[in-house]
């Protein structure tokens, strides 16, 4: 009778043991793959309504010419997921297409710089519901005797 009894407590016990360990693991695996639902990536990143904060171009060499666009409640960049991007800044309208080519880098033809038609990527961060877009020609292209730079400032 001892004997039964430390069978049936053996199974008792291991069988708790296997059903905490299922029941762990299967909470492990359901909480991960519902973040994994939820995180955004490509275009759904930065997908929606940005409104613009400023937009500034920079030349420099000899002097240097600075240019800051202030913008207004407006004034936005519309990043569609279908990777069209649509612009009003002050009373002109724009359409260009983008495309994000890793996780901080896109390409802007018509906005970012190009070379020989080859647009060069563009760097952006998102922090704090900000998007901060800089426009860099490659290693800093230097045309005769001046530097360029595109910032653009926008938040949701």
């Amino acid at each position: 009778m001892i004997m039964r009894c430390n069978v049936i407590v053996k199974y008792i016990v291991s069988y708790k043991n296997y059903m905490k360990v299922f029941l762990g693991a299967f909470m492990l695996i359901s909480a991960s793959a519902i973040l994994n639902a939820c995180e955004k990536s490509g275009s759904d990143v930065i997908a929606g309504r940005w409104h613009v904060i400023n937009d500034s171009s920079i030349i420099t060499g000899p002097s240097i010419s600075y240019d800051v666009f202030d913008g207004s409640d407006d004034d936005y960049f519309n990043f569609s997921s279908n990777g069209s991007l649509y612009i009003k800044e002050n009373s002109i309208y724009d359409t260009v297409n983008y495309q994000i080519i890793s996780p901080d880098t896109l390409l802007l033809p018509g906005i970012g710089f190009s070379i020989n038609g080859i647009t060069e990527p563009s760097i952006f961060t998102i922090k704090d519901r900000r998007l901060r877009i800089v426009v860099n020609p490659p290693g800093n292209v230097i045309t005769p005797g001046h530097q360029y730079q595109r910032i653009i400032n926008l938040k949701r």
